[in-house]
């Protein structure tokens, strides 16, 4: 049975922010020089939680407007983080 799509953005998203040498705190993403980028700019070397989770759901979609719809990804984010599991 394959894994519903939320989970994979999750464990995917997991995989980019759980280095905090990689986290971005005061932006959605960062570039390795600090500023300010797009969490799917080539440029962006460190992500939030939620830039995550747009890079997530990109790179397994393949589509830019599925990657930043709310919803899924605010849930998988909220499963995510759920550590009673």
């Amino acid at each position: 049975m394959t894994r519903p799509i939320d989970i994979q953005i999750a464990d995917k998203a997991r995989q980019l922010f759980s280095d905090e040498n990689c986290f971005a705190t005061y932006a959605v993403a960062c570039a390795r020089d600090c500023r300010s980028c797009k969490p799917l700019s080539s440029d962006a070397a460190h992500r939030c939680a939620r830039g995550a989770l747009v890079k997530a759901a990109f790179d397994i979609a393949g589509n830019r407007r599925q990657a930043f719809l709310d919803e899924p990804p605010t849930r998988a984010l909220q499963h995510a983080t759920d550590t009673r599991c």
